[in-house]
């Protein structure tokens, strides 16, 4: 079996992961096993390479696998190993509520079955029926924009794929994005911002920092093309920017803090995000993926 096969089953397999009870005990092989997959068929090398493509996506999802039973494992079978489940960072939270009580959304006619029906009847799981927004590309590609999933707490369904659709054309905002810009501040404290601009070998990162009276020298950053593209990756795929609000407001409250997100995509097309003393629910993820440039400023200067 092909490298990147086991790969993609294991980063499959991390939604089965997400959705078992906190806790529990399994292992690699036999997760494969509920999947349809005989494990004899398999050599003890596509079996290994599987079992660490699982332990990665595990851990790039915040879900940990604790190893047991190791003094009574099979020497040199790791898909063997016992582990258990710790799941509870891993819940996937509603860009609309902020709710982690979410729900994947399963498309068609899937064969049921108890363990199935028991991932419905847990809220796990939710039956779309028959997918509706299925677009073909001029060069016979299929994409489909259904959304993933549904919040059990306010009903919206979400993790829509981060397509930016007009008159026809259609196309990844992942690919579209040229400028990100960050402003987050007060008028007694002062605005912090980043402007990152890409470029033909990544993206330069201006950091700025000013208050009434006086301002910070600006710090500059350049940063790779992968880097960049996981930064915007991670805003649509993870933060579901292009489901958020366009403002959030808390009319109770004066002053305070404000904030804007602005977007520059390819045309000259722009997307704004702000609020006012309110934030979407994704707010701590939003600045934690700026962080790393904030603290520039404190370093002083070009970097």
């Amino acid at each position: 079996m092909f490298k990147t096969d086991l790969r993609y089953i294991a980063e499959d397999l991390v939604e089965e992961l997400r959705e078992i009870p906190d806790g529990t005990e399994i292992t690699s092989g036999q997760m494969l096993e509920k999947r349809g997959y005989d494990l004899k068929e398999l050599g003890s090398e596509d079996l290994s390479d599987y079992h660490e493509d699982l332990l990665r996506a595990a851990k790039a999802n915040h879900i940990t696998l604790h190893p047991v039973n190791q003094d009574n494992r099979d020497e040199g079978l790791p898909w063997k190993l016992g582990f258990v489940v710790h799941n509870k960072k891993a819940q996937i939270k509603c860009p609309y509520c902020g709710s982690v009580d979410t729900a994947r959304i399963l498309y068609g006619k899937p064969a049921l079955s108890d363990e199935l029906q028991v991932k419905i009847d847990a809220g796990k799981i939710r039956l779309g029926g028959c997918r509706k927004n299925t677009v073909w590309t001029e060069d016979g590609s299929c994409i489909e924009l259904d959304p993933k999933r549904c919040c059990n707490r306010c009903g919206k369904r979400f993790a829509r794929p981060a397509y930016w659709q007009n008159r026809g054309q259609i196309a990844s905002y992942i690919d579209m994005v040229e400028s990100i810009e960050y402003e987050v501040g007060g008028f007694f404290e002062g605005h912090t911002g980043i402007r990152i601009r890409r470029d033909p070998k990544g993206a330069l990162v201006q950091a700025y920092r000013y208050s009434p009276g006086y301002g910070v020298p600006d710090a500059l950053q350049h940063i790779t093309h992968l880097r960049w593209l996981r930064m915007v990756s991670r805003l649509y795929n993870d933060l579901y920017l292009h489901e958020w609000k366009k403002h959030y407001v808390d009319p109770d409250v004066y002053d305070g803090t404000q904030w804007e997100l602005r977007i520059g995509l390819y045309g000259r097309r722009k997307r704004t995000y702000s609020g006012s003393n309110a934030y979407p629910p994704y707010w701590k993820e939003l600045k934690a993926l700026f962080y790393p440039f904030v603290r520039l400023l404190n370093w002083g200067g070009q970097q």
